[in-house]
């Protein structure tokens, strides 16, 4: 019976870290390296400010570096 609550609390946390992959403020908190192998739209969808959220400047480094224009992606509106 203890089992039970260790499961539901393993598995609570995997859902929610899975559930922040590919947020904008996760891929704020990646290191530069790692922001190389992010796809253009997850970077643009980092790069566009909300209430609440400006990007980084090493977002704003790596749009700079790919030459996107970010104006061509459709956004995906957060939660």
């Amino acid at each position: 019976m203890k089992l039970i609550p260790a499961t539901l609390l393993v598995s609570a946390c995997v859902v929610s870290l899975a559930g922040c992959a590919g947020h904008p403020a996760h891929t704020a908190n990646l290191e530069p390296n790692d922001l190389a192998s992010v796809s253009n739209k997850v970077l643009c969808d980092a790069a566009y400010p909300e209430e609440g959220y400006l990007p980084t400047p090493e977002i704003e480094m790596e749009v700079a570096r790919r030459g996107l224009n970010c104006r061509n992606y459709t956004f995906t509106r957060r939660p």
